[in-house]
């Protein structure tokens, strides 16, 4: 036997023993030391020091422990506390808080504002109503709200075969006219004209961007007045 091949039996023979030893695992980390799993043959049931366990539902087995996917790669059904909803119930036409097949309750969740639990949340009200306006008479309303709220309105003729014209024959083109009164305010001129029959005109108001009011707080976030003298207001406006 060559002097080469009696230099390398005895490593070869240490390899394989080795290998048989350890199961085939890796016989070297990555700083070129032999790994602790190389060394003897067996199977973690401990991660950073804490316990690993097969997937479970018992609260009792699996506290404080890791534990791992089930066969079918599930974890159990019971991980998640409280009400969970399925999906059944979030492809629920109505879905509707606290409906039965939406299993949201009110009172787990905080500050809840009372507008919003309140089974009435519309925010659309009469706002204010003019003096009797007659046929061809013009009308001028004031609608004074924070500035940032989203109001929409409405005029509303009470007078049965009345007409309201938004506008004039002057100011056609400019039947609203919004101003900043203040940091805080704007004002709303809405100008019009009565047809048909003499009538009064209410003017209906909807707060839409603030869910968290109630219709009483919306209602007194916007002020309606009338103009006494609708022309002179006109004319102070530069329309004529």
């Amino acid at each position: 036997m060559s002097d080469l091949v009696r230099r390398h039996v005895p490593l070869a023979i240490a390899v394989a023993l080795m290998v048989a030893l350890t199961g085939g695992a890796a016989l070297t980390q990555s700083d070129g030391q032999v790994s602790p799993a190389a060394k003897q043959k067996i199977n973690v049931d401990k991660v950073d020091g804490k316990n690993a366990i097969s997937a479970t539902q018992n609260l009792n087995k699996r506290k404080g422990k890791l534990m791992a996917f089930n066969g079918s790669g599930y974890l159990p059904s019971n991980i998640v506390d409280g009400n969970v909803a399925t999906v059944a119930a979030l492809q629920s036409p109505a879905g509707a808080v606290n409906e039965a097949d939406n299993p949201v309750n009110w009172n787990q969740i905080q500050n809840v504002p009372p507008a919003v639990l309140a089974a009435d949340t519309t925010r659309s009200f009469i706002a204010g109503e003019t003096p009797l306006i007659a046929v061809g008479g013009v009308g001028v309303l004031f609608v004074d709200h924070p500035v940032g709220l989203e109001v929409e309105t409405t005029l509303l003729p009470t007078a049965v075969g009345a007409l309201v014209i938004p506008g004039t024959n002057a100011a056609a083109d400019v039947p609203r006219i919004y101003v900043r009164l203040n940091a805080t305010t704007i004002r709303e001129f809405h100008i019009f004209q009565v047809f048909g029959v003499a009538s009064t005109v209410k003017l209906r108001a909807t707060v839409w961007n603030d869910s968290y009011l109630s219709p009483a707080a919306a209602k007194g976030k916007v002020k309606v007045s009338f103009a006494k003298n609708p022309k002179k207001t006109l004319r102070t406006l530069g329309i004529k």
